[in-house]
Formats: C-alpha cells, structure tokens, sequence
C-alpha cells in the first residue's frame, strides 16, 4: 500500500473529504499546517525524511512545499494549482533545489483567479519532461472531490505503470 503525505491550502482544513478518500485506498499522512509559521518548511522536511512516503499531494501553498519536498527527496508529486507565484506572503523555504529530479504531476484550474495557470505554466517551463500537465477546464483555485479523486487515481495509475518500468515509485 503507498505511503502519501498532503499537504492543506493555506486557508484550508487538514482533512475533510479528500483526505477522507486518500485514506481509504492509502496510508495517509495529512498533518494540520500553519504555512506563516518559521518552523512550517522544517517540520514538513522532518517529517518526510522520518516517514517513508511514496508520493506528496499539495494543494495551492502545499503545492508549492510538495514540489520542493518532492525535488529534495526524490519523491512524484500531484500538484494542484501550486502556489509558485503570486502568494500573499513568502514562507520560509531555504532550499531552492534544480528543479528536474522527479515527476511532478501539475494540475491547474482554468478558472482559477488565485493562481493564474499561464504564469505557472512559464514559471516551470512545462514542457520540460518532468512535468505532467492538465488543464482542468471550469476549474477554479479549489479543487471539488470528484475531480481530485479522478486525477488522484489517473496519475497514481501512471505513477505505478511508470515504476514498473523504471522502479522508482
């Protein structure tokens, strides 16, 4: 059974019908994140590092922290509409790694009026190889159920199709 860490939105709750739903096909970790404490970036990082997780989910900031979570140690990410640009506030993350080391799967909104998809688009560069793009039309910056629980089990499908063939998930 694969091992998953999500990470909240910023003004979101740490569980709720998502997490409901991960946890019942998955061994979830969805810890209560507060993104303006100094503290945040190290927990999360300790808590990878102690936990032994097959995949990190974010959403919006905890998209921006999965993705670096995810370059730091190696792991795939599903990223939905990821907070790289045009946060309200700069939380503290002292790693800038290369990004490329990992798959990150970057789901965004069409609608999405928080988080403009064109500039996160630019922002990685996603037609680099190591990004899996979807553009989720009507989409605003939070994610109903249904369409998480659909791209969740399409790109964990593709992540284990994708191990079998390289090992790595």
């Amino acid at each position: 059974m694969k091992k998953i860490l999500y990470l909240h939105g910023l003004e979101s709750d740490q569980g709720g019908s998502k997490v409901d739903y991960l946890s019942s096909k998955y061994i979830v970790h969805a810890p209560k994140l507060d993104y303006k404490d100094p503290k945040c970036f190290w927990n999360i990082f300790w808590l990878i590092e102690e936990g032994d997780f097959d995949l990190i989910i974010g959403s919006s900031m905890g998209g921006y922290l999965a993705l670096t979570m995810g370059e730091v140690f190696e792991l795939p990410t599903i990223l939905f509409n990821p907070a790289l640009h045009s946060r309200s506030f700069e939380p503290v993350n002292p790693y800038k790694p290369k990004l490329g080391r990992t798959v990150h799967n970057v789901i965004l909104g069409e609608e999405d009026n928080v988080i403009d998809y064109n500039k996160t688009c630019e922002y990685l560069n996603l037609n680099d190889i190591q990004y899996i793009k979807e553009l989720i039309p009507n989409m605003t910056h939070r994610t109903p159920t249904g369409i998480f629980i659909d791209v969740v089990d399409k790109r964990i499908n593709q992540l284990n199709t994708l191990s079998n063939i390289t090992n790595k998930f």
